[in-house]
């Protein structure tokens, strides 16, 4: 499949979920997609679907729609009513306008009529490139609030919050590590750094922290340390 570079560094990165309940074409999809993705994740109902998205982490829904006894946009529905703009592509043996309006309705990326032409997939997929290419470097901390470790920002309901310098180490270095706690000799040495931290010092860093994500989001271990509570 001839994918522009950046189109597939973009992709290599990425997880895909697929959500189709035959075999066969679940089969040839995977074929298809392996190469192209670092993992495909396979599914064949609503339940196990919607087990992987709340388990794994997913950057790319493709889904049938017509399931056994179910409608996989009702998954797409669920997800959009969550505040979750996943990108998703559906593959449909249906063209009938109710299907189409309500796919468009629910900001789907594509619509693949089956059987499906892969070639037909390139452009689809230059699309979500480009849209995964903005995503990717995007940590969800909890909803509403992601940690954009490419541009280096924290952002909840939309709204970008500052960071000091110290704030940001601290936070990343949480990410690194959570769930586990981080003990304050790692944070002198990955925050601090060469200059000499004192545990006033860390308790206000700590404190400034909370009151951005919430307090309820850093924990403290006695003797172990402090951690990300991402749930």
């Amino acid at each position: 499949m001839q994918l522009p570079e950046k189109a597939r560094e973009t992709l290599a990165r990425a997880r895909v979920l697929l959500l189709e309940d035959q075999i066969g074409v679940s089969c040839d999809f995977y074929h298809v997609l392996q190469p192209l993705f670092d993992d495909v994740l396979l599914a064949h109902n609503l339940e196990a679907a919607s087990a992987l998205l709340a388990n794994e982490r997913v950057d790319l829904l493709l889904t049938d729609v017509q399931l056994s006894r179910e409608n996989g946009l009702d998954l797409v529905s669920a997800l959009r009513a969550q505040g979750n703009m996943l990108p998703v592509v559906v593959i449909s043996a249906y063209a009938e306008s109710e299907y189409l309006l309500r796919a468009a309705n629910l900001d789907v990326q594509g619509y693949l009529l089956k059987p499906v032409n892969f070639t037909k997939l390139v452009p689809m997929l230059e699309k979500v490139a480009g849209l995964l290419a903005e995503t990717l470097g995007r940590v969800r901390l909890f909803r509403g609030c992601y940690y954009d470790s490419v541009r280096r920002v924290l952002v909840q309901d939309g709204r970008r919050v500052g960071l000091g310098e110290r704030e940001r180490l601290l936070l990343e270095l949480l990410l690194s590590r959570a769930p586990e706690p981080v003990s304050q000799e790692d944070i002198a040495s990955h925050v601090w750094r060469e200059a000499n931290m004192t545990l006033p010092a860390l308790k206000n860093l700590i404190g400034e922290l909370r009151d951005k994500l919430g307090s309820e989001r850093i924990g403290n271990i006695r003797r172990r340390g402090w951690y990300l509570d991402a749930r």
